[in-house]
């Protein structure tokens, strides 16, 4: 998750399946945009995703993008 946000306040991502996951931010920054970012492992049996914001907040280019696996550098190559 990705978005830029502006204000005073707090965001709280939630996904729910049968466990949550998601993660939680504090923003103070009236005057400028900042670059939020999460990581939120996707749970069995997901069925919700939330975003709850206490304070006053403007948010822009909102982003939910799966992360790319990392893969193991193959050795056999510099051979």
């Amino acid at each position: 998750v990705s978005m830029q946000v502006r204000g005073r306040g707090e965001i709280l991502t939630r996904l729910f399946g049968k466990t949550q996951s998601g993660f939680e931010t504090k923003v103070d920054s009236a005057d400028q945009w900042k670059t939020v970012r999460g990581s939120i492992t996707v749970p069995e049996g997901t069925n919700a995703f939330w975003i709850r914001v206490t304070g006053l907040l403007d948010f822009d280019d909102v982003k939910i993008l799966p992360e790319e696996e990392e893969t193991m550098p193959d050795a056999s190559k510099h051979q």
